[in-house]
């Protein structure tokens, strides 16, 4: 592996368990790493387009006052990660499986493992992402979002905001190729609370992510120009794959 991904490589063969054996590469001072060098600096092309000055803007966060909220919070994010990266390989499968491939779980486990996921927890926390995933794709909706039959469909597509200065990631993007309208989709890992009605629930998640996913229209709007996308509209929708539920958002 690179130098200094040391850590990283350890994390990725306790995630892979007995199929990978891991041995850091001793450099001397006769090694030649200039090639090496050159082959790891790749790093993926953030698309670039303009915005509308004031479509976003950035925000300031503190600090959690409340250590054990602060843990919650941090093992949903970690979740969240885990669960759009395996919704993300499903979108790139020729064929969507009937139940979620053991390459799928493995990458999720790989990357909650590589978040620092604590492992008293970690097996519950696979056990849902597995949940989540098949929830999906036994759901006709979900089915159709992580379809590699749209045209110019990307997963965890990267957009940069020039304003802001932002990287802005679009969890799942098509144009469907029956009435040419451009989805844009953000998944969500929450559930309605104990007691909420599913309705209410949506509404709720609606009113709070619609700002958000009207700048993702603004900027996948000002991509699909720049690309000459042909589309008839542009529509927004969050999904929850723990429900299965594809909600739409009116921007």
């Amino acid at each position: 592996p690179p130098t200094k991904t040391a850590a990283f490589w350890s994390r990725f063969c306790e995630a892979a368990g007995a199929a990978v054996h891991y041995e850091p590469i001793k450099i001397s001072a006769e090694t030649d790493v200039s090639a090496a060098g050159e082959e790891v600096r790749t790093l993926r092309r953030v698309k670039s387009v303009d915005a509308p000055s004031g479509a976003i803007s950035p925000t300031s966060t503190s600090s959690a006052t409340n250590p054990v909220l602060a843990i919650g919070n941090l093992t949903h994010r970690r979740y969240g990660t885990a669960l759009h990266r395996a919704a993300e390989l499903l979108s790139k499968l020729d064929v969507v499986p009937e139940s979620c491939p053991r390459e799928v779980l493995a990458a999720a486990r790989f990357q909650l493992i590589n978040a620092g996921m604590a492992s008293n927890v970690l097996e519950t926390q696979m056990i849902n992402i597995e949940q989540d995933l098949n929830n999906l794709l036994a759901d006709e909706r979900g089915r159709w979002l992580i379809s590699c039959e749209h045209q110019d469909a990307s997963s965890e597509l990267s957009l940069w905001h020039r304003q802001t200065q932002r990287e802005l990631i679009i969890d799942r993007t098509f144009i469907d190729s029956i009435t040419s309208t451009r989805w844009v989709i953000d998944y969500k890992s929450s559930q309605p609370g104990e007691g909420e009605p599913l309705d209410q629930f949506i509404a709720r998640e609606s009113q709070k992510y619609k700002d958000q996913l009207q700048t993702y229209c603004t900027l996948i709007n000002l991509y699909d120009e720049q690309n000459k996308n042909a589309t008839v509209e542009t529509k927004a929708a969050l999904y929850f794959p723990a429900v299965a539920v594809f909600a739409e958002v009116t921007i």
